[in-house]
Protein backbone atom coordinates (compact mmCIF):
# COMPACT_ATOMS: atom_id res chain seq x y z
CA UNK A 1 0.00 0.00 0.00
CA UNK A 2 2.61 2.60 1.06
CA UNK A 3 5.63 1.31 -0.81
CA UNK A 4 3.72 1.21 -4.10
CA UNK A 5 2.58 4.82 -3.76
CA UNK A 6 5.71 6.23 -2.13
CA UNK A 7 8.64 4.08 -3.30
CA UNK A 8 11.34 6.61 -2.32
CA UNK A 9 10.42 6.84 1.34
CA UNK A 10 12.45 5.23 4.13
CA UNK A 11 10.67 2.22 5.67
CA UNK A 12 11.22 0.11 8.75
CA UNK A 13 10.88 -3.64 8.61
CA UNK A 14 7.29 -4.91 8.78
CA UNK A 15 5.85 -5.22 12.28
CA UNK A 16 4.74 -8.66 13.36
CA UNK A 17 1.13 -9.40 14.24
CA UNK A 18 2.38 -10.10 17.78
CA UNK A 19 4.04 -6.68 18.05
CA UNK A 20 0.84 -4.99 16.87
CA UNK A 21 -1.19 -7.02 19.40
CA UNK A 22 1.24 -5.99 22.16
CA UNK A 23 0.84 -2.31 21.23
CA UNK A 24 -2.95 -2.69 21.21
CA UNK A 25 -2.91 -4.42 24.58
CA UNK A 26 -0.61 -1.78 26.04
CA UNK A 27 -3.06 0.96 25.03
CA UNK A 28 -6.24 -1.06 25.62
CA UNK A 29 -7.49 -0.47 22.06
CA UNK A 30 -7.90 -2.33 18.79
CA UNK A 31 -6.21 -0.75 15.79
CA UNK A 32 -8.46 0.04 12.84
CA UNK A 33 -7.79 -2.33 9.92
CA UNK A 34 -6.13 0.41 7.87
CA UNK A 35 -3.58 1.18 10.60
CA UNK A 36 -2.92 -2.51 11.19
CA UNK A 37 -2.26 -3.02 7.45
CA UNK A 38 0.26 -0.16 7.41
CA UNK A 39 2.22 -1.67 10.29
CA UNK A 40 2.21 -5.08 8.67
CA UNK A 41 3.90 -3.34 5.73
CA UNK A 42 6.38 -1.22 7.72
CA UNK A 43 7.11 -0.46 11.37
CA UNK A 44 7.72 3.20 10.65
CA UNK A 45 8.01 5.34 7.51
CA UNK A 46 9.62 8.70 6.77
CA UNK A 47 8.97 10.72 3.67
CA UNK A 48 12.08 11.52 1.64
CA UNK A 49 11.93 15.31 1.28
CA UNK A 50 11.23 16.90 4.66
CA UNK A 51 11.90 13.80 6.76
CA UNK A 52 8.51 13.81 8.51
CA UNK A 53 7.76 10.62 10.45
CA UNK A 54 4.54 9.80 8.65
CA UNK A 55 4.29 6.42 10.37
CA UNK A 56 5.88 6.23 13.80
CA UNK A 57 7.49 2.97 14.91
CA UNK A 58 5.07 1.05 17.15
CA UNK A 59 7.05 1.90 20.29
CA UNK A 60 6.77 5.62 19.47
CA UNK A 61 3.07 5.23 18.62
CA UNK A 62 2.45 3.83 22.11
CA UNK A 63 4.45 6.52 23.93
CA UNK A 64 3.04 9.37 21.80
CA UNK A 65 -0.53 8.17 22.23
CA UNK A 66 -0.13 7.81 26.00
CA UNK A 67 1.43 11.26 26.18
CA UNK A 68 -1.37 12.93 24.22
CA UNK A 69 -4.03 11.13 26.26
CA UNK A 70 -2.43 12.11 29.57
CA UNK A 71 -1.70 15.73 28.65
CA UNK A 72 -5.33 16.60 27.99
CA UNK A 73 -7.06 14.18 30.38
CA UNK A 74 -9.34 16.02 32.76
CA UNK A 75 -8.50 19.41 31.27
CA UNK A 76 -11.78 19.95 29.46
CA UNK A 77 -14.27 17.25 28.46
CA UNK A 78 -14.42 18.46 24.85
CA UNK A 79 -10.67 17.90 24.51
CA UNK A 80 -10.83 14.15 25.14
CA UNK A 81 -8.23 12.59 22.84
CA UNK A 82 -8.69 9.00 24.06
CA UNK A 83 -10.62 7.97 20.94
CA UNK A 84 -7.44 8.57 18.90
CA UNK A 85 -4.33 6.50 18.33
CA UNK A 86 -1.47 8.87 17.39
CA UNK A 87 0.47 7.16 14.63
CA UNK A 88 2.50 9.83 12.81
CA UNK A 89 3.69 13.38 12.32
CA UNK A 90 2.98 15.65 9.36
CA UNK A 91 5.46 17.84 7.50
CA UNK A 92 4.08 20.77 9.54
CA UNK A 93 4.60 18.90 12.83
CA UNK A 94 0.99 18.05 13.54
CA UNK A 95 0.41 14.71 15.24
CA UNK A 96 -1.90 12.48 13.23
CA UNK A 97 -4.39 10.31 15.00
CA UNK A 98 -6.98 7.82 13.87
CA UNK A 99 -10.19 7.24 15.75
CA UNK A 100 -10.07 3.66 16.99
CA UNK A 101 -13.73 3.79 18.05
CA UNK A 102 -14.96 5.20 14.74
CA UNK A 103 -12.53 4.25 11.96
CA UNK A 104 -12.54 6.60 9.02
CA UNK A 105 -11.69 9.71 11.00
CA UNK A 106 -8.06 10.85 10.74
CA UNK A 107 -7.17 14.00 12.64
CA UNK A 108 -4.34 16.53 12.71
CA UNK A 109 -3.51 17.78 16.20
CA UNK A 110 -0.95 20.23 17.53
CA UNK A 111 -0.60 21.30 21.18
CA UNK A 112 -0.89 24.93 20.09
CA UNK A 113 -4.45 24.11 19.05
CA UNK A 114 -5.21 23.95 22.80
CA UNK A 115 -6.89 20.56 22.71
CA UNK A 116 -8.85 21.12 19.54
CA UNK A 117 -8.08 19.17 16.39
CA UNK A 118 -9.09 19.18 12.76
CA UNK A 119 -10.33 16.26 10.72
CA UNK A 120 -7.69 15.72 8.05
CA UNK A 121 -9.44 12.96 6.12
CA UNK A 122 -10.99 9.53 6.20
CA UNK A 123 -8.04 7.37 5.05
CA UNK A 124 -4.47 7.54 6.29
CA UNK A 125 -2.84 7.14 2.86
CA UNK A 126 -5.01 9.91 1.41
CA UNK A 127 -3.92 12.20 4.26
CA UNK A 128 -0.28 11.31 3.54
CA UNK A 129 -0.75 12.04 -0.16
CA UNK A 130 -2.32 15.45 0.49
CA UNK A 131 0.26 16.47 3.10
CA UNK A 132 3.21 15.39 0.98
CA UNK A 133 1.82 17.16 -2.11
CA UNK A 134 1.34 20.37 -0.11
CA UNK A 135 4.90 20.09 1.25
CA UNK A 136 6.33 19.66 -2.26
CA UNK A 137 4.23 22.61 -3.50
CA UNK A 138 5.55 24.86 -0.71
CA UNK A 139 9.13 23.62 -0.94
CA UNK A 140 9.84 22.55 -4.52
CA UNK A 141 12.85 20.32 -4.96
CA UNK A 142 15.47 21.33 -7.54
Amino acid sequence: MLKEQFPDWDYGEPASAEAIADAEESLGVRFPDELRALYLEADGARENAGNAAYLLPLSALVSTTRSEWAEWEGFRAEYDLKPFIFFGLSTSDHAWGINWMQPGQVIAFHPHMEGAYEVAGTHIVDVYRADFAEFKRRFPLP
